[in-house]
């Protein structure tokens, strides 16, 4: 029996921590939603609308789609742009926004009737 370096020796770790499950690229929270949307979109597109197999499967992939887009890992990248500013000067890189322009002229000819 070998005595262990505590300092060289690499200790194993499992890959799996801090990882979401997921089944392949599916995420395993989304699944329960997804089969829920699925039988949604069945019943109005097949059963109440008659829509056919293609407009079933146009419904539950856009809505599958959304479902994703609003409650994925990174939904904040989309949705934080819906975020209004905070306060009401608004700039936007290093010039000042001036929502009306008669206002800047109303400045330019006061500054040219004093010279």
């Amino acid at each position: 029996m070998s005595l262990r370096d505590p300092d060289k020796t690499f200790i194993k770790v499992n890959k799996a921590l801090g990882k979401i499950p997921s089944i392949g690229p599916v995420p395993a929270n989304q699944i329960l939603p997804w089969i829920s949307i699925l039988i949604a979109s069945w019943v109005f597109t097949m059963e109440l609308f008659n829509l056919g197999l293609v407009g079933f499967f146009s419904v539950s992939i856009w809505l599958i789609a959304t479902w994703w887009l609003l409650t994925g890992n990174r939904a904040y990248q989309f949705l934080d742009r819906f975020k209004s500013p905070p306060g009401t000067d608004w700039i936007t890189g290093y010039a000042r926004y001036t929502p009306l322009l008669r206002n800047r002229c109303r400045t330019k000819r006061s500054s040219q009737a004093r010279k």
